[in-house]
């Protein structure tokens, strides 16, 4: 009697094929594409063979109910199409085992560690880890992974949330993060991985000390509400020398995102992502106070295009609590909440220290013009330390598909690093003011208030409303709602 058959057994017979549809089977003990089955073989004696196999082979591979977790998540009814027998096993099937088991949960690595992860090292975590992904026989992704983003890429994800497709690009952008330096891990998590939606307990790689070795976070809480979409890191390990992470969303360009809509409004406020701040405000202070995620009192804040007008709203009410502030591509707030933020920390003696802001922007890119100020304008402050730094990519977009493209893309994660500047202390109120930054900027933001405000805002609440109750109707589910959006 031969040895059973493993899941990567199934998984190199699927990546031998060409086409998500390709089939395979199992004959003579082996998993074979379908078309080189022998003319003796009865295809749907083969098929029921195949399902069986396939069955106990992934079943042999998940601890506790993680199996469940992946096939609930993917809409993949496994036990159901095993017993029928009489279905086609194809290569997106087998991807999407491979997919699931590349994220384990802090539950999948509890489950194969010997004692607490809390008290465990981060390279003891990182043996775990990968324990944990031994079924994830995922082939490199053969894109540059500056071109793997957090958006939709294929037609069907900007009506839909594919999450194994999303899945596949998180794998992807989560590869090698601990040879990263601290700021390109946090471009690429703030920028591209925060664009999926994580469930609580994900554990996320990142860059640990010294350099090359592994550290992890745990995804503690997700925050949603009307447009806001926030998920809080925190260390796996009491030993991991990690901050506590608070990270915005940006805005979402796929109707199956949550709260898609919610963030087109959030844009057209004159006070940009005030709604979304206004339902969460409570949520976030709840979190910020919880011990168990900010054990000493203070934080790391990021923020990615929309997401930095609700972390500037936020480093506004809790500045006290963050240590260092990262924006990228961020939309600026209005004169009101820079002034309150610059008001209140300058009135610090000159030798406390301050919180750091770090201000990353390209050249041309149109979110940067959207608001009047920055957090971080006014602010002359001594101990506080700010940065303005804007790359140049190379060309100022000429449409919506190109500044889309300029908006998404990642310039630390670029082969070449892009000619950038540096702006410190004596040009930063100039560079955080879009008043001061040229006509043209001025003129769009003038136009951005009495468009969005005054139109926009209720153009995307009635479409939201609607078609919202259209395709509920219908029982299309594409507008999905967080739990506290009301």
């Amino acid at each position: 009697m031969g040895q059973p058959i493993g899941f990567a057994d199934f998984f190199l017979a699927a990546s031998r094929v060409e086409g998500w549809d390709s089939e395979i089977i199992v004959e003579d003990g082996r998993v074979i594409p379908v078309e080189n089955k022998s003319q003796e073989t009865c295809l749907e004696k083969a098929r029921w063979a195949t399902w069986q196999a396939f069955e106990q082979a992934v079943s042999s591979l998940f601890p506790g109910d993680r199996l469940g977790d992946i096939l609930h998540k993917y809409s993949f009814p496994l036990g159901d199409m095993a017993r029928d027998g009489t279905f086609a096993l194809v290569q997106r099937m087998v991807n999407k085992i491979a997919t699931g088991a590349a994220l384990p949960s802090v539950v999948d690595l509890s489950q194969l560690a010997t004692r607490e992860l809390i008290v465990m090292t981060p390279q003891e975590i990182g043996h775990t880890y990968n324990e944990a992904c031994r079924a994830a026989y995922l082939a490199p992704s053969t894109a540059p992974l500056s071109d793997v983003r957090g958006g939709p890429k294929q037609a069907h994800e900007y009506l839909i949330q594919d999450f194994c497709l999303q899945d596949k690009k998180l794998v992807s952008l989560l590869q090698g993060v601990q040879h990263l330096d601290w700021e390109t891990y946090m471009e690429r998590l703030t920028m591209a991985i925060n664009g999926h939606e994580i469930p609580e307990g994900t554990v996320i790689p990142a860059p640990g000390f010294p350099k090359g070795s592994p550290d992890f976070y745990e995804v503690y809480q997700v925050v949603a509400g009307k447009g806001l979409y926030a998920i809080a890191l925190k260390p796996c390990s009491f030993k991991s020398a990690l901050p506590p992470l608070l990270c915005f969303r940006c805005t979402q360009s796929s109707l199956g995102a949550i709260d898609a809509v919610h963030t087109w409004t959030n844009n057209a406020q004159k006070n940009i992502g005030e709604k979304g701040y206004t339902a969460c405000k409570e949520a976030l202070t709840e979190l910020l106070q919880d011990r168990a995620f900010n054990p000493n009192g203070k934080i790391t804040l990021a923020a990615y295009s929309l997401g930095g007008a609700h972390g500037g709203l936020f480093f506004r009410d809790h500045w006290r609590s963050v240590d260092n502030a990262y924006f990228y591509r961020s939309v600026h707030n209005t004169e009101g909440v820079a002034e309150q933020l610059a008001s209140e920390i300058n009135q610090l003696p000159p030798a406390f220290p301050g919180p750091s802001i770090y201000i990353d922007r390209v050249t041309g890119d149109w979110a940067s013009y959207a608001g009047y100020r920055h957090v971080g304008h006014g602010i002359t402050h001594l101990g506080t330390w700010i940065r303005v730094r804007e790359f140049d990519l190379g060309f100022i977009p000429k449409n919506f598909a190109e500044w889309f493209n300029l908006h998404s893309m990642r310039a630390l994660d670029l082969k070449a690093q892009p000619p950038k500047r540096l702006y410190f202390r004596d040009e930063l109120f100039h560079e955080l003011d879009n008043k001061l930054r040229g006509e043209t900027i001025k003129q769009y933001e003038k136009l951005r208030r009495t468009l969005g405000d005054k139109i926009l805002y209720y153009v995307f609440e009635f479409f939201y409303r609607i078609f919202g109750f259209i395709f509920d109707l219908m029982g299309i589910r594409i507008f999905r709602s967080s739990d506290n959006a009301g």
